[in-house]
């Protein structure tokens, strides 16, 4: 898709260009540096601010060497240059942004469509800087362009630019108009902890907990400021997900208040966020019960904790309350609730007929319990009777190799302090005032 219309001077001057910017080596022979002077005597300075984009967030340590070699590669994959080699003549990095300059106009305007490319888990924002004055232009998301133009790309190992989780998440991927629906307000974030290990915590989380709809990384980016943070993912339906499951998930001794931004309370009526969150609860508690074989015996997590057992007295008056609230569903035989091993804080229970442990498991999977969100798993009779006592989540859903600078856990304790500024907090739909056992 080289340009057309040129005269036989201009195309010299851009075969030349091109030729040049091929290896995209600057003056000191290193990708990224500045281009030496004659290249730049072939680009006319007087269209520079036309020649220019802003690049928006950044990973972490970006170098500007690596950013020009990235845009340069996605670009050519893509066929977004009108000229052999990358378009891009040198790259200015300040933080988390960058603005890149190309070598005419008309490649600068297809480089628009980088927007949404993807570059060490961080999802670019590219734009036209704040002084540009030339006319508006057409573009897509780098996800739509290569689905539309390149569709190969999908299936070709080492192209870049695009994330993990095939042509669906690239159509995700940077997309304006669902943004606001793939992000979460985070807030308790520990403060030694990094954007890079944050996001890496979510995707972590959601693989275990089959949270994770696709393969790939569900969370695309995450971003700290002052002990609270926002965290986007690639698809509306893992944002829902990751919301209404993973809101007080420990990290580094700290529990992680997730819920929606601001925005999205402002924009939603409160009934469809309840709706969405009753949706996303219901959703994961069918997947899996689809992973188990039903049973007349149930575990239930987040419902009591270590101190509460150790009181004798405080623990029989537990499991009398627990066998009143459950008798609502049908018979219930048997209570137990384990204090060592890995049953320790569980709560196990035996009904007579495995159709009312189903309907109990339906009732309560995802409810609020003190604050706790309850998680349920069908449990073996036989296993029951004996008194052995496993943990079914990390059985079903076992967990990766811990992160070094992560303590796991699917304990979840009330909201602490320090969770950001009240504007962000999460909305009602997520947070339920406390009650024993109440409805999500």
């Amino acid at each position: 898709m080289f340009a057309s219309e040129q005269t036989a001077e201009q195309a010299a001057q851009y075969s030349a260009l091109g030729a040049a910017m091929a290896g995209g080596l600057g003056t000191a022979g290193m990708p990224g540096m500045l281009p030496n002077a004659g290249i730049m005597q072939m680009v006319d300075p007087n269209t520079k601010t036309l020649r220019e984009l802003y690049v928006g967030n950044l990973p972490p340590g970006a170098m500007e060497f690596q950013l020009k070699e990235f845009l340069g590669q996605a670009i050519m994959q893509a066929e977004l240059n009108t000229m052999p080699g990358s378009s891009v003549l040198q790259v200015r990095v300040s933080g988390k942004f960058a603005f890149a300059e190309f070598r005419s106009v008309e490649e600068c305007n297809l480089a628009m469509n980088l927007k949404g490319a993807v570059w060490q888990n961080s999802v670019l924002d590219v734009k036209r800087p704040a002084k540009y004055n030339g006319p508006p232009t057409q573009f897509v998301s780098y996800g739509e362009y290569v689905t539309k133009n390149k569709p190969a790309l999908f299936d070709q190992p080492g192209a870049v630019g695009l994330p993990e989780g095939g042509r669906g998440a690239a159509m995700m991927a940077g997309d304006a108009d669902t943004k606001m629906l793939r992000e979460l307000y985070i807030g308790n974030v520990p403060p030694p902890m990094t954007e890079a290990q944050l996001q890496d915590f979510f995707n972590q989380q959601m693989k275990m907990r089959h949270l994770a709809k696709g393969p790939g990384h569900p969370c695309v980016q995450t971003r700290i400021s002052n002990g609270f943070a926002f965290a986007e993912f690639r698809s509306v339906e893992e944002t829902n997900l990751a919301c209404a499951h993973l809101n007080n998930v420990e990290v580094m001794g700290a529990p992680l208040r997730v819920g929606r931004p601001k925005k999205y309370e402002d924009a939603v009526p409160l009934e469809q966020q309840q709706r969405t969150m009753r949706d996303a609860q219901s959703a994961q508690a069918a997947a899996a019960t689809r992973i188990q074989d039903v049973t007349s015996c149930l575990q239930l997590s987040n419902m009591v904790t270590q101190d509460e057992l150790s009181d004798e007295s405080e623990r029989k008056e537990i499991e009398q309350d627990i066998k009143m609230e459950l008798s609502k569903f049908g018979a219930v035989e048997s209570v137990a609730l384990p204090l060592e091993g890995p049953g320790a804080t569980k709560v196990y229970v035996k009904f007579t007929e495995a159709t009312e442990a189903r309907v109990a498991r339906a009732a309560l999977q995802g409810r609020r319990f003190s604050e706790k969100a309850i998680d349920v798993w069908f449990y073996e009779p036989a296993k029951f009777d004996a008194a052995e006592w496993e943990d079914m989540h990390a059985t079903v859903c076992p967990s990766p190799p811990p992160l070094h600078f992560v303590r796991l856990s699917i304990c979840v304790r009330a909201v602490g302090a320090g969770g950001g500024p009240h504007e962000h907090a999460p909305s009602a739909a997520a947070v339920q005032a406390p009650s024993r056992v109440q409805d999500g």
